[in-house]
């Protein structure tokens, strides 16, 4: 049987990562171990989830915790209620994403208050951890050749090479 306490991984509009500068969500003594000091660690049902979660475990198996691990479970519509029910005790989560499905009128955009607005959203018996200053957001990589061929210094410099097409019959 788990602890009624309950704890919401989440990071700064972005991936939660372990251990990661000041904002270290796991600098305190875990709080939701069920009675044998086990914390069962979840992830949503994609690769970067399961990353993510398997970093915080390892993390917390480093601080000596005891750790299950509930990786794939699903979508939030899956998680959130495990984590209501006590099957899971963490979960790493996407600042932004999840104080859109707890507030879907919520208009925060930057980290602090997207922050701020999650953790006054998330609902009674769910609590949110210190965000992490890890962020998730696109990057685009080309080769050292491409730069050199096409002196690229920039996104709008690639564009401007006319690289991309929008005939899908067309390989790249």
């Amino acid at each position: 049987m788990h602890s009624m306490k309950i704890y919401l991984a989440v990071a700064a509009s972005a991936a939660l990562l372990a251990g990661c500068g000041s904002g270290d969500p796991l600098a305190t003594e875990p709080a939701g171990a069920d009675e044998e000091g086990t914390i069962t660690v979840g992830s949503a049902d994609f690769p970067e989830s399961a990353l993510i979660a398997e970093i915080y475990a390892g993390a917390l198996e480093a601080k000596g915790v005891e750790v299950d691990k509930t990786f794939n479970i699903g979508s939030r519509e899956a998680y959130v209620p495990a984590l209501q029910d006590g099957s899971i005790d963490l979960i790493p989560e996407y600042t932004g994403a999840l104080l859109h499905y707890f507030d879907e009128d919520a208009t925060a955009t930057e980290p602090q208050s997207v922050y701020e607005a999650l953790t006054a959203a998330a609902p009674k018996g769910l609590s949110v951890l210190a965000m992490s200053p890890a962020e998730d957001k696109d990057a685009i990589a080309v080769t050292k050749e491409t730069v050199d061929e096409y002196s690229l210094k920039s996104i709008s410099d690639l564009a401007a090479a006319d690289l991309f097409t929008t005939d899908p019959s067309i390989e790249q």
